[in-house]
């Protein structure tokens, strides 16, 4: 008769096996979903600011009197929204245009969130381009800190709050002088801002910018 030690030591048994990796399995998926749920959640409140920025940027623009704005010392004639990343971190500012000192005058900045891009698309045909004209994206100068190496600038109108102009900054400083930076203008055709999770690409927001009247939609 065996004893009571030998019956102890008899091992699992192949249901038991089946039963445990399931149950894995399960907490695993569920894991992954709520993993996955966090990000998207994320992606859209992102989106939400950016749109919020986009909306303070265009009415400031049209709050302008006679295309100029005086804040403190400084004067200048347009407002815009500029996006950039830094320390991993994607920012959009609302600045007036080239002041006295000849520097962009931050008027306030809007912390949009850590592990984010944003990548600009123009769209015809109600078909978005295959590659992005412009993406702002947390590359590094080669020296392994965060630069901020690409910057983009959406110009609004006073008279409308339509797009005015886009442009594209290489090789961006915050000073945004030195010999490497250069001015790409995109005129004012991009109709697409696509906010994705750099941790996990298929999560992303779709925002439409309709260059007439400069207003943005989240695409729900």
């Amino acid at each position: 008769m065996k004893n009571k030690s030998q019956m102890n030591n008899k091992g699992f048994s192949l249901v038991e096996m089946i039963v445990t990796v399931l149950i894995m399995a399960i907490i695993a998926g569920a894991a992954i979903v709520a993993f996955a749920s966090v990000y998207s959640t994320e992606v859209k409140a992102a989106a939400m600011k950016v749109a919020d920025a986009l909306k303070q940027a265009r009415a400031d623009a049209m709050a302008l009197e006679n295309e100029n704005i005086s804040h403190g010392a400084f004067q200048t004639t347009n407002v815009y929204s500029r996006f950039y990343i830094k320390d991993e971190t994607l920012y959009i500012d609302i600045c007036t245009d080239a002041t006295e000192t000849g520097e962009p005058k931050v008027l306030y900045s809007s912390k949009i969130g850590k592990n984010l891009k944003a990548d600009f698309y123009t769209v015809s045909g109600g078909v978005a381009s295959t590659d992005p004209i412009v993406s702002i994206n947390s590359e590094t100068d080669g020296t392994g800190s965060s630069a901020l190496k690409t910057s983009a600038k959406i110009y609004f109108k006073k008279s409308t709050g339509g797009i005015a102009g886009i442009a594209k900054i290489e090789n961006y400083t915050e000073e945004e002088t030195g010999s490497d930076v250069t001015y790409e203008d995109l005129g004012n055709h991009v109709n697409l801002i696509k906010i994705v999770s750099t941790s996990n690409a298929s999560l992303y927001k779709d925002m439409v910018l309709v260059d007439i009247t400069g207003r943005c939609y989240i695409d729900e």
